[in-house]
């Protein structure tokens, strides 16, 4: 095969691999992940599913989150991670959910106090990656990145009321699949569940601090109250088929527990420090489990993938029966949160179309399933690194060869003698040394320079007892002889390098035209 077939090989080879990395892999990860509508029982006894798409913990990189790296590295950092972000987003809302919720920590920092102008700019960013139609609706919890928890100088006095601004409610609820899904905000739990440990109270003794978390879920159970004893009214039909539970940090769970085959590696251990906290404390894990009695729970903050099952008690006390709850925790968005394989999960709720008041069991009416995506890392590093330097030595031996058996261009480059013609060696001035050292040109209108031995070959001229004498350094010449002579032709390095751009540069405008549509 010649060089130049060798190179348009090569440009094949590379437009192709960046079209399947970039674009077919993400598709392509996600041909078996579809809305798990096949796992609730008796399908056809239900009205249309409810699609919900759940995603967890995106962080939205800032110049903040890699202090000990620098400005340019930083802002490359940003750019890898929000392109991933894009290509993530863009195969995951052609699934075409009913509603999106996220599980917080929506911006890496979004707690840290900084300029208005600022955090419009950051929030911004947020929304041009996560693009919706107007009719999907989003749900937003707060997140330890998103709103302060604990208390730091670092933190935003105005953190929760940006929040509020720019997501929503703290506390919300909202219904779908004739369920009710209930979003909790945990960072204030956590600040609440401190200070009722502070005085060594328990959820039922300690006043709740008025609009927080406890409070919000104390008033989920006066409804749940009013539904049990037939008093509630038309609002609280829609409560029937149950209540999923969504909280971006995980609930209680004892140290070592399994979290299945799905997990990367390790499991949720009990943990606390500056601006986190791993699961919630066990007493306000119970507080969460005994109001709400959730069919389901949703949690993030942990980046990996997790299940755990929850014994749920009767808060009323009427029966003994334990039954268990399951909660998922889903893994991040990102490929710059600690996991290979980032996720997302899909959740259908589907109501009875028999009898809207007909009673349904966990199994029938919910079901979930969770969807990962690329390994954008190992992409870089398993894919694109190896081919970069397969494809750097294919042609530095191509480079090699042709030089090695390609033939001289005698109307470029002439041979020299070891003497001038037509001159004796003590005629040799030494202006002309130089002409000996590069190799022999061609001038527009000028004689034609004396030929050279060997193209490799370099010779000095120097005096000694007053006469000249020259001396021939062997293979000199390749190394002082620049890539393209004035005649125009390539040495071996400046053949590599000729190549090296032909190759390069197809992919590396299709590698831009695609950032270019990505970031539009």
């Amino acid at each position: 095969m010649t060089r130049q077939g060798l190179v348009l090989l090569l440009r094949i080879c590379w437009v192709f691999i960046i079209l399947w990395c970039e674009l077919g892999a993400f598709s392509w990860s996600l041909r078996d992940c579809d809305w798990p509508d096949t796992s609730l029982r008796s399908v056809r006894s239900f009205a249309t599913p409810e699609h919900i798409l759940i995603i967890a913990d995106p962080q939205v990189l800032d110049h903040r989150s890699y202090p000990e790296r620098g400005k340019v590295l930083t802002r490359l950092s940003q750019f890898v991670v929000d392109w991933n972000l894009r290509k993530n987003w863009r195969v995951t809302r052609k699934l075409n959910p009913d509603a999106v919720v996220f599980l917080g920590d929506m911006m890496d920092g979004g707690r840290v106090d900084m300029p208005v102008s600022e955090y419009e700019s950051y929030f911004r960013r947020f929304q041009s990656i996560f693009k919706l139609p107007r009719t999907v609706p989003a749900y937003y919890l707060a997140g330890n990145h998103d709103i302060d928890l604990g208390e730091s100088e670092t933190f935003s006095k105005m953190a929760r009321e940006r929040f509020w601004t720019h997501f929503g409610p703290l506390n919300q609820q909202f219904t779908a699949g004739n369920h009710t899904l209930i979003l909790i905000d945990a960072p204030s739990l956590v600040n609440e569940d401190r200070q009722r440990m502070e005085v060594g109270m328990s959820y039922d003794q300690w006043t709740r601090t008025p609009g927080g978390s406890a409070e919000f879920v104390r008033s989920r159970l006066t409804i749940d109250q009013c539904h049990r004893s037939n008093l509630a009214s038309a609002t609280v039909d829609r409560y029937k088929n149950g209540a999923v539970l969504f909280t971006h940090i995980p609930l209680h769970r004892p140290d070592g527990s399994s979290c299945g085959p799905l997990r990367e590696r390790g499991t949720i251990r009990r943990g606390a420090g500056l601006g986190y906290q791993n699961t919630l404390s066990e007493p306000a894990s119970r507080f969460l489990l005994d109001r709400v009695q959730p069919i389901l729970i949703f949690s993030g903050d942990d980046h990996d993938y997790c299940e755990y099952n929850h014994t749920l008690v009767p808060y009323d006390g009427s029966s003994s029966d334990r039954t268990a709850v399951r909660e998922v925790t889903v893994k991040s968005f990102s490929m710059a949160m600690g996991v290979r394989r980032p996720g997302f999960q899909l959740l259908s709720l589907a109501a009875s179309k028999k009898s809207k008041h007909a009673s349904a069991i966990y199994g029938q009416t919910v079901a979930d399933r969770p969807c990962l995506l690329p390994d954008q890392l190992g992409i870089y590093i398993s894919v694109y690194i190896p081919l970069l330097v397969l494809s750097l030595f294919i042609l530095l031996v191509a480079s090699i060869v042709h030089r090695r058996y390609s033939s001289p261009t005698q109307s470029a480059t002439h041979r020299r003698s070891n003497s001038f013609p037509h001159r004796n060696s003590d005629d040799v001035r030494e202006d002309e040394v130089e002409a000996y050292l590069l190799p022999t040109i061609r001038e527009p209108n000028g004689p034609r320079a004396h030929p050279q031995h060997n193209q490799q070959d370099v010779s000095v001229t120097f005096s000694v007892g007053g006469q000249r004498r020259r001396v021939r350094v062997p293979c000199l010449g390749r190394l002082m002889r620049p890539s393209v002579s004035r005649s125009g032709q390539k040495g071996l390095v400046g053949t590599f390098i000729q190549d090296v751009a032909d190759v390069a540069w197809p992919p590396l405008l299709l590698f831009t035209l695609l950032a270019v549509w990505m970031f539009r």
